[in-house]
């Protein structure tokens, strides 16, 4: 009985998901082609009003088949931010889910950044999205992903739309892409959130194999719970908006329920939380911020070390983690990945789009009746 609750739970949070992306692209369709003839600044403006109303149904559609609750901890010590900021950090994130104006989020962080996580799920860019929601920036959110990634239904499209940039992981057919999307958003006028995941894929045993004969052939010390990360991308994007953004946002993430020696994708994945109802029941996730004149970028030894250097780092963190259960530092209560409000509201707008959607298509096989 269970499982059949599990499953229909599963079916309606991907039909409400399905259903309300399509009006939502298609009312992008409606306003698009205007927008960009009108004005370009109006299609960044839509694009990002339409990511923050997506982001909201896929962080309420994820709350609705697992309860899952994020808790954000801060170094107690960090002399990149003041002690003003950081309380003012925990302090919103204390006070729930919501989407403050983007001057709340100016004591805290500025309006671009770069921000790195190590890589443990495919969930992982969900919850990052929850975070930067509680900061007010679920609009700036852009993400690299695997290229194979926009091929996904409704869901890869609506990421293209929305400038995400996709990669082939081989830097000779990346490297010009890549600068012609990046000098893109340099020079807009528009905030940013660049999420880059250095580890270049999940955490996973073919990674982890491939991690190690890495390491060993170049001398490197071997994380536990990282991959060593690549740094040729990351110092182009890097070269390339160096001047234009504030600094790093550099994020740690674990999961409760995750083990150091299991794969933490097999025990949550995006089939687990949509069809079994099985999520973590906490995201625990440890900030960090690296101002733009502290990052050694231009020297490739030494950025590379630079690099290295963070991910032990968060080899460390990680280490506490499965040990504690917890992240060192302040920490904000755990909060809900999406407001309680948010399933109302994707319930009623899948009702409302499951009636347009079958308006519409009345209305197509009428017209083409009566042809």
């Amino acid at each position: 009985m269970g499982r059949l609750y599990d499953l229909g739970r599963g079916f309606v949070a991907v039909y409400c998901l399905i259903t309300c992306s399509t009006v939502i692209l298609l009312s992008f369709f409606l306003v698009y082609l205007p927008a960009i003839l009108i004005h370009k600044n109006w299609e960044r403006h839509l694009q990002t009003v339409v990511q923050r109303l997506w982001v909201y149904l896929l962080l309420g559609v994820t709350a609705h088949v697992a309860d899952s609750t994020l808790i954000v901890s801060v170094p107690e010590l960090q002399d990149d931010l003041t002690d003003e900021q950081r309380l003012r950090l925990v302090q919103m994130l204390s006070q729930g889910f919501c989407f403050p104006k983007q001057k709340d989020v100016g004591t805290v962080f500025d309006s671009r950044e770069i921000i790195i996580s190590n890589h443990q799920l495919y969930l992982d860019w969900i919850y990052i999205w929850s975070f930067m929601s509680m900061l007010g920036r679920a609009g700036a959110v852009k993400i690299i992903l695997k290229r194979s990634l926009m091929n996904i239904p409704f869901i890869g499209l609506g990421m293209r739309l929305l400038n995400f940039i996709f990669l082939h992981r081989n830097w000779e057919k990346d490297r010009q892409r890549f600068g012609v999307r990046l000098n893109r958003l340099v020079h807009g006028i528009f905030p940013f959130s660049l999420v880059i995941f250095p580890e270049g894929t999940t955490f996973c045993k073919r990674a982890i194999v491939k991690s190690k004969a890495f390491g060993v052939a170049h001398k490197l010390k071997v994380p536990k719970h990282t991959l060593i990360p690549r740094v040729t991308g990351m110092q182009f994007a890097l070269a390339t908006l160096g001047e234009h953004i504030s600094g790093i946002m550099d994020l740690t993430l674990g999961y409760t329920g995750t083990k150091p020696d299991e794969d933490p994708e097999v025990t949550f994945g995006l089939k687990s939380l949509f069809f079994q109802g099985r999520a973590p029941p906490q995201i625990h996730m440890h900030v960090r911020f690296h101002p733009i004149d502290k990052i050694p970028f231009q020297d490739h030894e030494a950025f590379s070390q630079w690099m290295y250097e963070r991910f032990q780092e968060k080899d460390r963190l990680l280490d506490i983690f499965y040990r504690q259960g917890r992240f060192p530092g302040t920490s904000s209560k755990p909060v809900p990945v999406a407001p309680a409000s948010a399933i109302f509201w994707i319930f009623l707008a899948t009702g409302l789009a499951t009636f347009i959607l079958w308006t519409l298509i009345g209305a197509a096989i009428a017209w083409c009746s009566f042809r």
